[in-house]
C-alpha cells in the first residue's frame, strides 16, 4: 500500500487496507488501469483529487479495491455477473481474435442512486469496442446483471449523498484516447487472469500448420523477416522458418510476444525495449533449433556410417607406414563427431 498511501495522502486520515482478492459472487471481465496508461500517467490520481475529503464515505461494505471509500485498483469493468467461472475458455477464445480495445476518457460524473446510502464518482469512458464486447459477450453467456444499459466508467471514490456536485463535469482529462492489449478475468475467488488481445489482420490470412503431427488453422497476427506471428485456440504461434513454437498464457514469453504484436498500441517510450526483447527471444529460439539441426545432422552421418559398418566392415587404414586396425579408425570417428558436436552447440549458444 506504499504506493497507494503515496497517491492518497491528501485525505489526511490513515488509510485503512483495501481486501484485494476478497470472493465475490460472479466473475467480472475488467481492463486494469497499468494495461492501458504509461507508466508516468497520474491523471486517474489527480481526478481523484479533486474530491473533497470531508465527504468520502468510508462505511461502504464491500471493501474490494478500496481504501477508505477510494478506488485504489483503477479498472473499466467490460462486464460483470458472469455465473459460470467454465465459460473462461470460450470467452477467452472470442478476446483472444480481438484487437486492442480503444477508448476515450469522457468528463467526471456521478451515480446517484435514491436507494443507495452514498454516490459514486466517476470518470465517463467513450467506446464501441467496449459497447460492442459488452454485449457479445452478454448475449452469448449465462449473466446476472440488473443494468439494462451498460455505461463505461472508472469509479473514482464513494462520497456521502449529494456531495461532489461542484467537480461534475469536470474535463481536464476528457479526450485523451487509450489503447488497452488485454482484458482480466476476475474469478469469485479474486484471481486475475490476463487474456491478451490481437490486433486485427486487415485481410483475415489464414494458414494451415502442422503442430506436432496436427494440421491447425491459425490466423496471422504479425511478421517479420525470417518470422511469422500466428494465433489459434488462444495460444500464440511463433513460427521462424519451418520450426513452430507454441505459446500459452502461462509461458513467460507468452508476454514479450504479444507486447510485441500490440507494438503500436504500446506507450511510445516503451516500444524499443519491447522490440529488443523481441529479437533476443528470437535469436535464442534461433540458436537452439540451429544446434539440434547440427546434432540431428551428425546423429543421422553417425547412424548411417554404423549401417555401413555392419554391412562392409572398415578396412585396415595404414597411419604412417603402420597397419591400423579398423576399431581404432571407429574409435578416431567417435571423437571427431563429439567434437563436430562441441561444436555445432558452442557455435550457436
Amino acid at each position: 500500500m506504499s504506493q497507494v498511501s503515496t497517491q492518497l495522502d491528501w485525505i489526511g486520515v490513515p488509510l485503512e487496507e483495501s481486501n484485494s482478492g476478497l470472493a465475490v459472487k460472479y466473475n467480472t471481465l475488467l481492463l486494469n488501469y497499468e494495461n492501458f496508461a504509461e507508466g508516468e500517467d497520474s491523471r486517474f490520481w489527480d481526478a481523484q483529487r479533486l474530491l473533497d475529503a470531508r465527504y468520502i464515505y468510508e462505511e461502504h461494505p464491500h471493501k474490494k479495491n478500496l481504501a477508505n471509500g477510494l478506488e485504489v485498483e483503477p479498472h473499466i469493468t467490460l462486464l460483470y455477473g458472469l455465473e459460470n467461472e467454465s465459460d473462461f475458455e470460450p470467452i477467452k477464445k472470442i478476446l483472444a481474435e480481438c484487437a486492442p480495445i480503444k477508448f476515450e476518457i469522457g468528463r467526471i460524473s456521478a451515480f446517484r442512486n435514491e436507494d443507495k446510502p452514498y454516490d459514486v464518482i466517476v470518470v465517463e469512458i467513450l467506446s464501441k469496442d467496449l459497447q460492442d464486447l459488452h454485449w457479445k459477450i452478454r448475449n452469448e453467456f449465462a449473466v446476472t446483471n440488473d443494468f439494462p444499459k451498460y455505461k463505461p466508467h472508472m469509479t473514482l471514490g464513494y462520497v456521502q449523498k449529494g456531495s461532489c456536485s461542484e467537480i461534475e463535469g469536470e474535463s481536464f482529462w476528457t479526450g485523451a484516447q487509450y489503447s488497452c492489449p488485454m482484458v482480466h478475468f476476475s474469478n469469485t475467488s479474486g484471481e486475475q487472469i490476463p487474456i491478451h488481445l490481437s490486433p486485427i489482420v486487415s485481410e483475415a490470412r489464414t494458414k494451415n500448420l502442422k503442430i506436432d503431427g496436427k494440421e491447425i488453422e491459425a490466423v496471422l497476427m504479425a511478421g517479420g523477416s525470417g518470422f511469422k506471428i500466428y494465433s489459434h485456440d488462444g495460444k500464440a504461434i511463433l513460427s521462424l522458418g519451418r520450426k513452430h513454437h507454441v505459446f500459452s498464457d502461462s509461458d513467460p514469453q507468452m508476454k514479450t510476444i504479444m507486447a510485441y504484436v500490440n507494438l503500436r498500441y504500446q506507450p511510445a517510450s516503451s516500444q524499443e525495449m519491447i522490440k529488443n526483447n523481441f529479437m533476443e527471444l528470437i535469436s535464442s529460439l534461433k540458436a537452439t533449433d540451429e544446434s539440434f539441426e547440427s546434432l540431428n545432422c551428425l546423429s543421422d552421418i553417425k547412424n548411417k556410417k554404423e549401417k555401413i559398418n555392419e554391412t562392409q566392415p572398415l578396412k585396415p587404414k595404414k597411419v604412417l607406414g603402420e597397419s591400423v586396425g579398423s576399431d581404432v579408425f571407429e574409435c578416431f570417428e567417435i571423437c571427431l563427431f563429439e567434437s563436430n558436436i562441441k561444436k555445432a552447440v558452442g557455435k550457436k549458444s
